[in-house]
């Protein structure tokens, strides 16, 4: 049974997504997205929570309704469409094609290969710009946190100790 999209529920009845996803997330239906489906049930129920009561609709609507859909049901096979994933990675900013393959597990040739394919010519030790990392992560449907990059010297590790010689223990050397 096919799956209608928040979205689509939205459009129909003429609603912002926004408002048709706070009220199903308030019935308590598992939903994230306007891209979420909803089953059947699910719409109805979210129809008679968003349609105003002085508005209802009457029976004679509902029971063609009813008939259209069961008429088209036999015709039509949906394919449900599998929610994408996407992932937020965290990244340095102006990190090369190599040090980006290592995280996202994806050959470093086959990056530069796909920013070549973007318009975006670069080798696989350049630094990236940060446009172009966002680029390439779209690409691979993943969300890119630009973090700087910190570095450590010795002189941050390294604790130093200050301490004064006291003058009557010195000794002068031959």
């Amino acid at each position: 049974m096919a799956k209608k999209r928040i979205h689509q529920i939205a459009k129909e009845l003429d609603i912002a997504s926004a408002d048709v996803l706070f009220h199903a997330k308030e019935l308590g239906f598992e939903v994230k997205t306007a891209s979420s489906g909803l089953t059947e049930e699910e719409e109805e129920l979210l129809k008679l929570a968003l349609l105003p009561e002085d508005e209802p609709e009457s029976e004679s609507e509902v029971v063609q309704e009813q008939e259209e859909t069961i008429q088209d049901a036999p015709k039509t096979e949906v394919e449900e469409v599998p929610e994408d994933d996407v992932q937020i990675i965290e990244i340095s900013r102006n990190s090369s094609p190599e040090k980006i393959s290592s995280l996202i597990d994806v050959d470093a040739t086959q990056i530069v290969g796909d920013l070549m394919g973007l318009g975006i010519m670069k080798a696989i030790d350049t630094p990236l710009e940060d446009s172009d990392i966002e680029k390439l992560f779209e690409k691979y449907n993943l969300i890119p946190d630009l973090i700087d990059e910190i570095t450590i010297s010795r002189e941050d590790i390294i604790e130093f100790q200050e301490f004064e010689d006291d003058p009557d223990k010195l000794n002068l050397r031959a």
